[in-house]
């Protein structure tokens, strides 16, 4: 039913970044999100779409250029990572540990006054289970 009511959004409002944001999509929003339009709204409302636009390939940048480094943070979410949500399907896999580890590292890279904390583990894999594309 969810799916279905965001479908007709679409066919009224637009879809992507030329959609029109409306009270019927805000409340949307506050009743749930279906699973498989999360990644897309998420980057769509984050505003993450346009710096995505704006930036190509930043990430992927991101990720080459900490790849190997060796600091404190990496050696904190190396220890963190196996131990992080363990029950959940995605870090019972490498491709999935090797995911998130690229994500946070990449952060922390990106952020050295901020750094890396094991709540960011958790919430990075979060939005990464929505956003798959950019992990």
């Amino acid at each position: 039913m969810k799916e279905q009511s965001w479908n007709i959004l679409f066919i009224e409002c637009g879809r992507g970044v030329s959609m029109f944001r409306t009270r019927k999509t805000r409340d949307l929003v506050v009743r749930g999100i279906p699973e498989v339009l999360r990644g897309e709204l998420w980057l769509l409302f984050s505003g993450a779409v346009n710096d995505m636009a704006s930036h190509p390939g930043y990430y992927s940048e991101l990720v080459e250029k900490s790849f190997g480094t060796c600091t404190l943070e990496t050696d904190e979410i190396e220890r963190d990572l196996r131990r992080s949500l363990p029950e959940h399907p995605a870090f019972q896999s490498d491709t999935g540990i090797s995911a998130l580890r690229r994500v946070l590292v990449a952060y922390a890279y990106r952020n050295p006054k901020i750094g890396y904390c094991q709540v960011g583990c958790a919430s990075d894999f979060q939005l990464g289970s929505c956003c798959p594309s950019q992990r």
